[in-house]
């Protein structure tokens, strides 16, 4: 018993430290997609383009502007994400650091979406997918 508890603890250890890389890996360019402010993937421009740098840019990314913002929207989809690991449970270490880990990036990328269209919205921000924010008034 207590070594099928050991292996339950090193999946969960494995889909944690996972789940928060791919997230890391996933952030920018989930800001870039909300925001359209030129946020691409680690390897390409990462962050360095973003219209925040631009001082000509008359709107600007909320993450990077509001660090309530961006600091609390990207903590609290780390959070959740890595604490929902721990409500799935599954017999076979390896198919249960794949389900952990694909349900931890859905959580995260969720609440991802979630807290940054709040963000833009409180901060009027016209940009974003499908141009939603620039609807209201």
């Amino acid at each position: 018993m207590f070594h099928k508890l050991k292996e339950s603890y090193k999946a969960d250890a494995m889909a944690a430290c996972l789940t928060a890389m791919l997230g890391l890996i996933i952030i920018t360019p989930i800001c870039g997609l909300l925001f359209q402010c030129q946020c691409d993937w680690p390897w390409l421009s990462f962050y360095f383009d973003c219209n925040y740098f631009h001082s000509e840019a008359i709107h600007k990314c909320p993450w990077c502007t509001s660090d309530i913002a961006g600091l609390g929207s990207i903590g609290m989809a780390f959070f959740l994400a890595l604490a929902s690991l721990f409500f799935t449970r599954n017999r076979f270490a390896a198919k249960a650091i794949v389900v952990k880990v694909t349900f931890g990036l859905t959580i995260f990328i969720l609440i991802a979406v979630l807290s940054g269209t709040l963000a833009a919205y409180s901060q009027h921000y016209p940009f974003g997918v499908g141009n939603f924010y620039a609807k209201r008034s």
